[in-house]
């Protein structure tokens, strides 16, 4: 991985060029700079990339045209690399990066994801979170155990957070590491989360999965009726929830719907 924020042209080619890669992915579709005035003048041995125009194609030895919100990001980025090597990927490869990074025995978890790091507008209500976690464990005795995650930005979450629901133990996760969301992941009955990072773990995984969107008001370019084929992973256990008020206000979300949805993931398994 290349972090190149605040880097000029000439400086992050010297770094690329200086590590004699392999291979070289280039994941940042929509940057005109890398692929005009980056890419062309690397010298790993293959080049990969996807992009909405077939003109990006010239700087890579194999280009993916793929139209902006046409898939699921990670499925996009996979359609470049499988494309390019022939291969077959999923995008549940993510499972093989949590070996041997176990987090703990429980084997039937219910995960909430409350973050939301672009803003409030992406994120539900704490309390909303427990009361669903609360009703959905009481209903299923098949659950043995909450893990709530936490980024820097909901710290203050755990000056509400129980330590139990209904019994339930709850596990409270700071910042957990990758492997451990995927650790995580491999072990839920059922993922209740915004529209944040750590979601798109569990999506790969391909777990079931409630997801809200909201947008607010002062964000209508975010609205997820344009985007959501590109930030939500359809599958046959995966639900997105939107607004019901006009104004994408994620609170017009209930609490009923999100207990109903997720105890109907669960009456399926």
């Amino acid at each position: 991985m290349i972090e190149y924020k605040d880097m000029s042209i000439p400086s992050l080619l010297k770094q690329i060029n200086s590590r004699n890669y392999d291979v070289l992915v280039n994941l940042r579709r929509n940057s005109s700079k890398l692929h005009h005035l980056i890419m062309p003048f690397v010298n790993a041995k293959e080049k990969f990339s996807h992009s909405t125009q077939n003109l990006n194609a010239r700087a890579y030895d194999y280009h993916a045209l793929i139209p902006k919100k046409d898939r699921y990001i990670a499925n996009a980025h996979l359609q470049a690399l499988n494309g390019a090597k022939n291969t077959n990927y999923q995008t549940s490869i993510i499972d093989t990066i949590a070996e041997g990074h176990d987090i703990d025995n429980f084997k039937n978890a219910l995960v909430l994801l409350p973050g939301g790091g672009a803003g409030s507008f992406k994120r539900w209500p704490i309390q909303r979170f427990i009361d669903s976690a609360e009703s959905i464990l009481q209903s299923n005795q098949q659950l043995d155990v909450a893990y709530i995650v936490l980024g820097p930005q909901e710290q203050e979450y755990n000056d509400v957070l129980p330590s139990s629901f209904n019994g339930v133990p709850v596990v409270v996760f700071n910042s957990p590491s990758i492997e451990q969301l995927v650790a995580m992941a491999r072990k839920t009955k059922l993922t209740i989360a915004n529209d944040c990072g750590p979601a798109h773990i569990f999506q790969m995984m391909q777990n079931p999965l409630v997801m809200m969107f909201g947008w607010g008001s002062n964000n209508l370019k975010k609205m997820p009726q344009e985007v959501i084929k590109e930030w939500f992973l359809f599958t046959d256990r995966s639900l997105p929830l939107l607004p019901s008020d006009p104004s994408g206000s994620i609170e017009s979300i209930s609490t009923d719907k999100v207990i109903a949805c997720g105890n109907a993931m669960l009456n399926l398994q």
